[in-house]
């Protein structure tokens, strides 16, 4: 049989044991609220990249220039960061009417079409981060056409006409130096024609009897020297 001490330690046990208990449920109660909260910033604050579009990361990222991500799932930081994306599918490009000059002074009508797009290749797309971030389409279009003029006319006019007849070699050259400059704006140009309207039938005819010409020409000259002496 218990005594009454007996009996007043187990009471005392029982009642000090029901007092952890609801301890420990707040405790799990809070914990799990925190890890929900937690995981709802997470999901609130993730951004998937689009197939088609790279997400730029803007504010603070380590460096002094927006960080432009591919292809993942980026945390955005709540108020030191912000997002915005560029759209990485193909643009047209078209150069209408281009007058240019051969290194033999022949007088060229160029057109040129092509196709461009924002780079998927890091270190170029991080060029497109800083100078391109929202930017439409036709304005991005328009530097392009700009950087490919500025391209086309010197390689043109250090080419006789008998050079650029080798249309190979002449694109060749061209998208040599035309590929560097988009990269610099943050671009790749996928495809390039060109078209010239007002080229020579025979280049090589057009080329010798432009040389005749000068030739008779001094011929002429020479011999009004002659006479007047």
């Amino acid at each position: 049989m218990l005594s009454l001490m007996d009996f007043g330690l187990t009471v005392a046990a029982t009642h000090a044991g029901g007092g952890r208990i609801p301890g420990l449920l707040i405790l799990g109660i809070v914990s799990g609220i925190v890890a929900i909260a937690l995981l709802a910033c997470i999901v609130k604050c993730s951004r998937r990249c689009p197939t088609d579009k790279a997400l730029v990361v803007i504010g603070k990222t380590g460096s002094a220039r927006p960080r432009a991500h591919i292809r993942r799932v980026v945390f955005i930081w709540p108020f030191t960061q912000n997002h915005a994306y560029l759209d990485l599918n193909p643009i047209t490009i078209s150069l209408d009417s281009v007058n240019a000059h051969t290194a033999d002074k022949i007088a060229l009508r160029l057109v040129a079409t092509g196709t461009i797009a924002i780079s998927r290749n890091l270190p170029t797309l991080q060029n497109a981060a800083v100078r391109l971030l929202g930017l439409e389409a036709e304005e991005v279009a328009r530097h392009a056409e700009r950087i490919v003029e500025a391209q086309l006319l010197p390689a043109v006019s250090e080419r006789t006409i008998d050079e650029l007849d080798d249309r190979g070699a002449f694109l060749i050259d061209l998208n040599a130096r035309i590929r560097p400059a988009l990269a610099e704006l943050g671009l790749d140009i996928l495809s390039l024609s060109l078209n010239v309207p007002n080229w020579p039938a025979s280049a090589a005819f057009t080329a010798a009897a432009s040389a005749l010409v000068d030739q008779l020409r001094q011929e002429q000259s020479q011999g009004r020297e002659h006479a007047e002496c």
